[in-house]
């Protein structure tokens, strides 16, 4: 992107598998005793620099971070602080329970909670999942952060969530509203580079801010009609499981 300055880029850039990536995170917190919501407020540090890079020149901005229940939703939920505190107008959407957030997710959504930010929490008992109502509220996001599922997803979304990625694939094609992904778009296999169910249960991003290194699917060039331009964000694992448990970037034609 044009402009952009990442400075949270790891110092080397290796490539992952789905296996890879829990060994790497498994190791980090067990081996090396690095908290693991330290590793989330990396990421998000990360992620947060490149949203208000997207944002920072809009006249109206207004971000909607959409955050599922595990580590990736709990990225973006710390994203959200981050950008509130550069006055960056922010709305959560949760796509889950709350009491089904992970245990760093839930820390982060108390943060959250306390700073008053809005958080609209999507219902699984109602058929119709919709931005529509926080469109009302606040007006058609400048940018959507897809902070759905992340690397570890192996099966298809099921509904409702389907309807949410449509919902914000139709948005970003018919009203041009810029979509960033974190770590990977919700839907893509990390591995293979490929949906993981249909075509239409991928995000499609405009960029994807990917986390610690690249994912081995991104190898495969199918995977950048859902990618997007990709990023690589820094999370401060040790260079030493960097070059453990990755491989290097094969040259993509």
């Amino acid at each position: 992107m044009a402009g952009m300055h990442i400075h949270h880029r790891p110092a080397k850039v290796l490539t992952f598998s789905r296996d890879a990536v829990r060994a790497m995170d498994s190791a980090a917190v067990h081996e090396f005793a690095i908290p693991s919501l330290v590793l989330m407020e990396n990421a998000a540090t990360a992620i947060a620099e490149v949203a208000f890079s997207i944002v920072e020149k809009q006249p109206n901005p207004f971000v909607l971070i959409c955050a599922g229940p595990g580590n990736n939703g709990g990225d973006g939920l710390c994203v959200a602080r981050k950008l509130a505190n550069r006055r960056v107008p922010v709305s959560i959407l949760l796509a889950t329970p709350r009491e089904k957030l992970s245990k760093d997710a839930r820390a982060h959504l108390t943060i959250a909670d306390r700073m008053s930010l809005p958080i609209h929490v999507e219902s699984f008992s109602h058929p119709g999942w919709s931005i529509a109502a926080i469109k009302v509220d606040h007006g058609a996001p400048t940018l959507i952060i897809d902070a759905l599922l992340g690397t570890g997803a192996d099966r298809e979304p099921a509904h409702p969530l389907t309807d949410l990625i449509t919902e914000i694939n139709d948005l970003r094609h018919n009203e041009k509203v810029k979509t960033l992904s974190v770590d990977i778009p919700t839907g893509l296999d990390a591995d293979s580079g490929e949906p993981i169910g249909s075509h239409d249960t991928v995000i499609r991003a405009d960029t994807t801010i990917t986390l610690a290194g690249l994912k081995m699917g991104f190898e495969n060039p199918a995977s950048r009609a859902f990618t997007g331009e990709v990023l690589v964000g820094d999370i401060g694992v040790p260079i030493e499981l960097l070059e453990r448990f990755g491989t290097r970037p094969k040259v993509i034609r």
